[in-house]
């Protein structure tokens, strides 16, 4: 077995550990769940899970049952095998108008307050319409805000130079929501006891952006989400950090180092498994303790892993409150959300003990499984766990899960993805008494392939696999207990990332391939799918030896819906003239046609991060380095949108 795939088992967790469990015979097992279906045994005293879920009434109660899940589970590496374990986790979620005034016009004619997004200025591109997602740059319109060598930056749209600017916290890519003349920095940290989550809150009101507050909380920040001004910051702290286990040097220690182990269980203590915050106010008062509260720490009824995921409720332009946090005893991995759920997913539990047998390695990968979490956020003061539920497979990313009408639709792929077995299902789970059930399901997408983009619109879903040849799926999703593929349609290459562009017309950003499956360079095509039982790629652009990185990050396309233009971050290597910048298409009908590039003009090979459209204007942002961190020096060009000349060039 090569190493690669057993650390890929590993960090799947596969929940084909313990087949003839009586509680799910596809699952895990449930830790100390015992074998009546839903019931928890506490210190020899039952609690039935009437829901699926169980929160605790007292902190004992809940370190209880960590002590003794984590007793039944760990061995001789931990919760691991061998050091594999020990791998660094992946870090890894219109209207049309008329813009022909620019900003400064709109300002002298007293309308900078009742600027439009999606008609006066560009969002970030985000995978659900009304759910924000935090983003490198924002803008209401007036006010470009981001972060440039540690410090945010206000700059005012109408003379292109920064007005103000405030020091924040040190951390990597940061990233940033706003509501009115308040922002909320949300960042991945690192200090000497491990991951560090950070929440600023940022006034905007005076001539200086001001920091008002800090929240720091141990643990790895995945994902942050925004309806109607509420945030909801996701964090997942790994106990893993923080116990201190032994391995052994050789096979005839690996007992000693068992019972070691499990005496190091016995004596954590809840410090050891919730993340901690420190809280520091305006006022320079400072907070601190574990997240969240023993009451809203909830167990579900499939065993998930360990780990705390934890989800915070933050008004943007309100008091951060740490007792808004509930958490989940699983890691977390997808983050998806609709303007009422918040979903988490994670690949599923697996035993250790068959990670290290090699003739069930490959059987555990076929058979990986997904955990879903679902919280409640109707309610602003905070988000409530509500549901889990087990799906078998993999998902791509959040672009793979979809509610709508109360349902959550979820494509998943199956099977060995090197061989002819993989292939994909659109599943559809429907919430029951704390537990996501399926009601329906199509399967048989990309026999022998494997996913490379979803998109869900309404009652229809888009499918696109790979292989050698890209078949787009189309697939009726009207009825939740009978999804139907409708149209099936195979062209060269593949397209990461789909877009619905209105009046039946879906673009595809992705990249061209020979007849062999080999990728050449860039794609962009433009289906047709007014007719779902037919879909048809209607015209295409390409490039040769160019590349995107849209499939990984979505927030780097823009689509400005008033003039049909896409524009797409790209890097061209051809034989020696190498350059970065943007391209521009102008997509409408039956055509795809380039209006244009543009690039860097200070450094040909720094590559643009994000574009926006105010008023008639295109901005650029770039960074000296790759990863954007906050120490990066950030930069913006803006050009004429109707012809793509170059206005300013500004080094911040």
């Amino acid at each position: 077995m090569p190493k690669t795939l057993a650390l890929l088992i590993a960090a799947a967790l596969l929940a084909s550990a313990c087949a003839d469990d009586p509680l799910n015979p596809v699952s895990t097992g449930t830790g100390n769940l015992n074998g009546e279906e839903g019931v928890l045994t506490l210190n020899g005293t039952e609690i039935v899970l009437t829901a699926g879920l169980h929160a605790f009434d007292e902190c004992d109660e809940l370190l209880d049952h960590l002590h003794s899940t984590a007793e039944k589970w760990v061995g001789p590496w931990g919760f691991g095998v061998g050091n594999y374990w020990n791998a660094e986790p992946s870090m890894a979620d219109e209207a049309a108008g008329d813009t022909s005034a620019t900003v400064a016009e709109a300002a002298e004619a007293g309308e900078s307050q009742d600027l439009i997004e999606g008609v006066d200025f560009s969002g970030t591109n985000v995978a659900e319409q009304g759910v924000d997602e935090a983003d490198l740059v924002k803008t209401d319109g007036r006010r470009i805000f981001l972060i440039s060598e540690g410090s945010l930056v206000v700059v005012d749209a109408a003379s292109r130079s920064a007005t103000g600017s405030v020091p924040v916290a040190k951390s990597r890519a940061p990233e940033l929501l706003i509501s009115d003349d308040s922002l909320l920095l949300v960042a991945r940290d690192h200090t000497g006891e491990g991951p560090e989550t950070v929440i600023q809150r940022i006034d905007l009101t005076g001539e200086n952006p001001a920091v008002v507050e800090t929240l720091r909380v141990t643990g790895d920040y995945l994902s942050a989400r925004s309806v109607d001004g509420v945030a909801r910051v996701i964090i997942q702290a790994d106990p893993l950090r923080n116990l201190p286990f032994v391995y052994p040097a050789t096979p005839d220690s690996e007992l000693v180092a068992t019972e070691a182990n499990r005496a190091v269980v016995r004596a954590s203590t809840l410090d050891d498994w919730l993340p901690s915050y420190t809280h520091t106010r305006a006022s320079g008062a400072t907070e601190g303790g574990l997240l969240p509260d023993c009451t809203n720490f909830h167990v579900p009824a499939e065993f998930s892993g360990f780990g705390a995921t934890t989800v915070l409720s933050v008004p943007v332009d309100g008091e951060i409150d740490p007792a808004t946090a509930a958490s989940v005893l699983a890691p977390g991995d997808v983050v998806y959300a609709s303007p009422r759920s918040l979903y988490v997913s994670t690949s599923a539990w697996v035993d250790p003990v068959i990670l290290e047998d090699a003739s069930r390695q490959e059987q555990a990968w076929a058979e990986r499984q997904v955990n879903i979490h679902r919280f409640d956020i109707t309610d602003p003061d905070r988000a409530v766990y509500t549901a889990s539920g087990q799906v078998p497979g993999e998902i791509l990313n959040q672009f793979s899960l979809s509610e709508h009408d109360g349902h959550l639709r979820v494509v998943t792929t199956t099977g060995d993805r090197w061989s002819e077995t993989s292939q994909s299902q659109v599943r559809v789970l429907s919430e029951t008494e704390g537990r996501l059930v399926e009601v329906g399901v199509v399967g048989d997408i990309g026999r022998g392939e494997r996913v490379y983009s979803v998109r869900f619109a309404g009652a229809v879903g888009y499918v696109v696999t790979f292989r050698q040849v890209d078949p787009f799926y189309t697939i009726d999703l009207a009825d939740p207990a009978d999804p139907t593929i409708l149209g099936e349609l195979k062209i060269p290459g593949f397209s990461s990332y789909l877009h619905p562009i209105g009046d039946g017309l879906v673009l595809g950003v992705g990249s061209d391939a020979d007849a062999d499956g080999s990728v050449t360079g860039a794609k962009v095509s433009l289906f047709d799918v007014t007719d779902l039982t037919e879909p048809r790629e209607v015209a295409l652009w390409t490039a040769p030896d160019v590349w995107h990185d849209i499939g990984w990050d979505h927030r780097a396309f823009l689509w400005w819906a008033p003039e049909n233009l896409a524009v797409i971050p790209i890097q061209a290597w051809n034989r020696g003239d190498d350059w970065a910048g943007a391209v521009v298409l102008h997509a409408d009908d039956n055509r795809i046609r380039e209006r244009g590039r543009v690039e860097p003009h200070w450094n040909r090979f720094e590559r643009i991060r994000r574009s926006i459209v105010i008023g008639n204007e295109l901005w650029t942002f770039s960074y000296r380095y790759e990863g954007a961190g906050s120490h990066d020096p950030a930069r913006f060009e803006v050009y004429d949108l109707d012809t793509l000349e170059l206005l300013a060039s500004v080094s911040l």
